[in-house]
């Protein structure tokens, strides 16, 4: 009998909605245990799982009947500037399974286990239900989804709620009268502009679709009334918050603003990776706003308006720039192993996962255009829209390859329909065009690799072996961080432990300048002391030296870089004093390299 049904279990694991959610879950709540368990946030990161902290404490607290301290709201809405949807599902994580950064990355792990049985619903809306498991089995395996499968941005969540979208668009598609299915667009347009402020586009597109296509008045009002009654608390609380009219986000004209002010050098796509130009224009942003007693979001707004509107051909000379940043394979996943939020690896892995996410990436792209190409996708160009407009946001504002994932995932049907219809045979020209759209993608995932390196990585120096020939090759001044931490273990210990960097070209961050002088432990220390270190163009890893004030020969040095100190406490040459690695965990001010070298 176990025989007789084992068969048919596997087929509806890896053939059904349902089999392969669960199949997408068990390799995702894998991944998390192997990868994401453990992993310390890193940059956005840090405050996404702040806020949703902040938001979890808050609920429990008045779960259980406990006084809310009313700062908790303030640490949630942090700035505004992001939608809370993602915050507020990992704070649902924390509340129910207990406060936690493990926790909280459980959340964007269920998210992309129900996304893939989404996109095998679309696709078999699309397509046929062969293409449908390709393009689930496309999702669960792709190695960009399955990082940022425990990853705490909010990416993950928007792909889910997009992809729904899709489902729910196409079904009103086929019944545009139907007012119930309005509403279910409506509703998931809501929230996914609650994920992210790029949804803001598509909530103008999908009712205009139903004005424009089908003169269906009514169910367009629909779709604007249940996305505006989706928005509607947060979008209350952030006007009052920031004391005006302000759309979903207070630092959506900011990021125009930033992109495409009169500083931006000539040439560059997206001024987020020109630190020169960005801090002063948000700093001028600032300025006047506190001047005019009037929100951010609104002086960035006149500002940006006026700026476009004086030099259109400029602005979109930038848009065109800003393709290759949008386009280029993903970085991020690269960037958290080279500041070693992963446990320490070779640098041949980390070269190795680049080149795979760069292939796969490619290969999505390529596959949708020829599955576009050899016909039998019905809706592809509704698809292919929704592509569009989610790259709006990313082409006239800052644009970096994050971006992107949303728009990969809304590819898989026509790239599974095309991976099925590989030998389908079609004309030289189209074969041309098809190498030409991988070619284009290789060189621009590989010329966005200097503004990478340059600005984005901030490696730690155990990787700096392979990564300096990398960046004399791309003629970029490469800036390395390490973070390391010391604690007294006894209270005997002497307080003046000073501390040094023994490698050439490191230096201590001390506000936006370095220090190459010694530091010293504070005294009666108890608990641990962080110390950062910056380095231009090293000698190799960091090594350290400690030693008593006054007597340089009663420590030694250490070579910090070893997995077997990564964020684990070891014995120093010192009795009772430990040391522990975390990587790089802060990204250096621009002026860094230049402060360095002006040290004796």
């Amino acid at each position: 009998m176990l025989s007789a049904r084992g068969p048919g279990v596997v087929r509806w694991l890896v053939t059904t909605a349902p089999g392969l959610t669960l199949v997408s879950l068990l390799v995702h709540l894998a991944g998390w245990f192997l990868w994401g368990r453990g992993l310390a946030p890193r940059y956005d990161e840090v405050e996404y799982f702040e806020r949703s902290k902040a938001l979890a404490t808050l609920l429990r607290a008045w779960l259980s009947g406990s006084i809310v301290e009313p700062t908790l709201w303030l640490d949630f809405y942090g700035l505004g500037e992001w939608p809370p949807a993602n915050q507020a599902a990992q704070a649902l994580m924390q509340v129910v399974f207990g406060i936690g950064r493990d926790v909280a990355r459980l959340a964007p792990t269920l998210a992309a286990s129900v996304t893939t049985g989404v996109v095998y619903l679309v696709t078999r809306r699309v397509a046929t239900p062969a293409a449908a498991v390709v393009a689930a089995w496309m999702h669960v395996l792709h190695p960009t989804f399955l990082a940022y499968a425990h990853y705490l941005w909010s990416e993950t969540l928007f792909v889910l709620f997009i992809l729904l979208l899709a489902l729910v668009w196409l079904r009103w598609r086929e019944q545009p009268e139907s007012l119930v299915r309005a509403a279910w667009v409506g509703f998931v347009l809501g929230l996914a502009a609650l994920t992210r402020v790029t949804a803001l586009p598509l909530m103008v597109a999908v009712p205009a679709w139903s004005l424009v296509r089908h003169r269906q008045w009514r169910g367009a009002a629909v779709v604007v009334l249940l996305a505006v009654l989706t928005i509607a608390p947060w979008q209350r609380a952030l006007m009052q918050r920031e004391r005006g009219p302000v759309l979903l986000s207070s630092a959506a004209w900011s990021n125009i603003w930033i992109a495409n002010h009169d500083g931006v050098p000539d040439g560059l796509g997206s001024s987020w990776s020109h630190a020169e130009s960005r801090d002063p224009a948000l700093g001028h942003i600032v300025q006047l706003a506190q001047d005019r007693s009037v929100s951010k979001d609104a002086v960035a707004r006149e500002l940006s308006i006026r700026t476009i509107a004086k030099s259109p051909a400029k602005f979109l000379r930038r848009c065109g720039l800003r393709v290759g940043t949008l386009l280029s394979s993903n970085f991020f996943t690269l960037r958290h192993f080279v500041v070693v939020a992963y446990p320490p690896t070779s640098g041949a892995v980390v070269v190795g996962v680049w080149f795979l996410q760069l292939l796969a990436h490619v290969a999505l792209f390529a596959l949708a255009v020829w599955g576009t190409w050899v016909g039998g996708v019905r809706e592809r160009g509704t698809l292919w829209s929704v592509v569009f407009f989610l790259a709006v946001p990313g082409l006239v504002s800052i644009s970096f390859s994050r971006l992107n994932v949303p728009m990969q995932a809304i590819l898989l049907p026509m790239a599974a329909w095309g991976a099925l219809h590989l030998r389908r045979p079609t004309s030289r020209p189209r074969k041309r065009v098809l190498g030409g759209v991988a070619a284009a993608l290789l060189v621009l995932s590989v010329l966005t690799l200097r503004t990478v390196v340059r600005v984005y990585l901030a490696p730690s120096s155990a990787h700096a072996g392979w990564l300096e020939p990398v960046s004399r090759g791309l003629n970029v001044d490469l800036r390395y961080v390490d973070r390391f931490e010391l604690r007294a273990v006894n209270p005997h210990v002497p307080p003046q432990v000073e501390v040094t960097v023994e490698t050439v070209g490191f230096g201590f961050a001390e506000g936006r300048g370095v220090d190459r002088q010694p530091w010293q432990v504070p005294k009666r220390v108890r608990t641990p002391t962080t110390f950062d270190v910056l380095a231009q163009d090293p000698a190799g890893p960091l090594v350290v030296g400690l030693a008593l004030r006054g007597r340089p020969q009663s420590g030694g040095q250490i070579e910090l870089c070893r997995p077997e100190r990564w964020r684990r406490w070891t014995d120093t040459p010192l009795q009772g004093v430990q040391i522990r690695w975390m990587g790089a965990q802060t990204r250096p001010p621009v002026d860094i390299p230049l402060r360095l070298r002006s040290q004796p």
